[in-house]
């Protein structure tokens, strides 16, 4: 049942979990692997035990420590190194038909190879998720948190993302953004102003002079993009403008009679 190479990789190996384990426990991890089969699994520990002159408990604290997965399947008690495809260079031609013992029983976690029980998965809240072309083990089942698995519709086609729950979520989420902008220009504008020697802010019959004559409408430029933005006023009476295409606040202020827009 055993390969005639296996590799073994420092990650693994040199690993702070792995040097934390007893000396018997570390020579017993590295006969598990030369005794594997291709996919990573033995069958016979009583005679790797007597084999290699370890012990039960060194088999044990592999368990236990999660270096190994102990599974049973029609009977028979099996042995899977968790870290074996991480270690292994995965050929999907040769390997993409892995034995019951594991495609029953065993899955992967999204972005590892790393072999973990399905229990661990419902453990963790995880649910089963699509993979991708090269992602995951062949056959062996990916989870994942919920918020890989895409939202669909009851009224959508079945497999169909809600491109709709999506997009509303992300305008909520710029209002929001916007919101707090607009919060923190407040308050910024309303500290300045009690500032000795601080260029007033623009009045509000200076703003409608400048609407009638400049834009003949409640809007002026934006000095970013030169959009034609509405100009708004906040609770405190500060007047501001709130560019709808680069989504920058500015405040509007009056020097010498000139109109400036500062950020």
């Amino acid at each position: 049942m055993s390969k005639s190479s296996v590799l073994l990789t420092a990650e693994i190996c040199r690993s702070d979990s792995f040097l934390e384990l007893s000396f018997s426990a570390q020579a017993l991890y590295l006969q598990c692997c030369f005794e594997c089969d291709a996919y990573g699994r033995f069958s016979n520990p009583k005679t790797l035990l007597r084999a290699s002159g370890n012990t039960k408990e060194s088999l044990s604290e592999l368990t236990s420590k999660g270096f190994l997965i102990e599974l049973e399947h029609n009977q028979q008690l099996y042995f899977v190194v968790r870290s074996w495809w991480c270690m292994n260079k995965l050929d999907r031609g040769k390997f993409s038909n892995p034995p019951l013992v594991q495609s029953e029983n065993l899955c992967t976690f999204a972005g590892s190879n790393e072999f973990h029980t399905q229990k661990e998965a419902y453990e963790r809240g995880f649910v089963e998720i699509k993979k991708g072309k090269n992602e995951g083990l062949p056959n062996i089942k990916m989870y994942g948190t919920p918020e890989l698995v895409p939202d669909q519709s009851p009224s959508s086609p079945e497999g169909e993302t809600n491109s709709n729950v999506t997009n509303s979520n992300s305008n909520e989420h710029n209002e929001l953004q916007r919101n707090c902008n607009t919060t923190n220009f407040t308050k910024h504008n309303s500290k300045y102003k009690e500032k000795e020697n601080s260029p007033q802010l623009v009045p509000d019959q200076y703003l409608s002079t400048l609407r009638n004559s400049e834009t003949g409408s409640q809007t002026v430029k934006c000095p970013k993009c030169g959009n034609l933005t509405t100009v708004e006023t906040t609770e405190s009476g500060i007047p501001y403008v709130r560019c709808t295409n680069c989504e920058e606040i500015f405040g509007l202020r009056n020097s010498d009679h000139q109109r400036e827009v500062c950020k």
